[in-house]
């Protein structure tokens, strides 16, 4: 899964008037890898 699916994925809780992203930990760790990647991208940019 891609981090933009991941995001779409997002569920949404409130619990005593706080607001709280859900996400499954599979959604997560995708998220996290695209987000790495972009910042691995951004860094190899800035190498050329």
């Amino acid at each position: 899964m891609a981090g933009l699916e991941a995001l779409q994925s997002v569920q949404y809780v409130t619990v005593k008037g706080k607001r709280f992203a859900i996400l499954s930990a599979n959604d997560w760790e995708a998220l996290i890898e695209w987000l790495e990647t972009l910042e691995d991208i951004q860094v190899a940019k800035k190498g050329f």
